[in-house]
């Protein structure tokens, strides 16, 4: 049986045609920093910006209807490789199952990162040499 979320993928899948596996997960840590309004931050994990590019968040749409298709629309450029939903968890995409898995854990640990580090202090961005 399909996922009732078949209308996402089904988005993403024809507006990259680059794109062969859609992974999607309810990773609480990254659904964690929605829940509490902190965003996504990108720049305290120098492999978020090099593996994966921007990750946005989109704007909430309730999981299993049409808008949750419509919100990652916009975002559906030829750089995005995954997403985070508000309330509900990640999208991640790639030419494989197992790269869009990569993505989709990636963002997680990068959440995770972020939440713990928030716990002990205020997270740091890395030094922009790196980059």
């Amino acid at each position: 049986t399909p996922t009732t979320e078949l209308p996402m993928h089904i988005a993403i899948y024809n507006k990259r045609t680059d794109i062969n596996a859609v992974v999607h997960i309810h990773g609480p840590y990254a659904v964690a920093l929605t829940v509490a309004g902190i965003p996504f931050r990108s720049d305290i994990l120098p492999e978020i910006p090099l593996k994966f590019g921007e990750i946005p968040t989109t704007d909430y749409a309730t999981p299993s209807t049409p808008r949750a298709a419509e919100v990652l629309k916009p975002y559906l450029n030829n750089e995005i490789r995954g997403a985070i939903l508000p309330y509900h968890g990640i999208v991640a995409l790639g030419k494989t199952v197992e790269k869009a898995l990569l993505v989709a854990e990636g963002i997680e640990y990068a959440a995770k990162v972020q939440v713990l580090a928030s716990a002990i202090g205020e997270p740091k961005q890395y030094p922009n040499d790196i980059i």
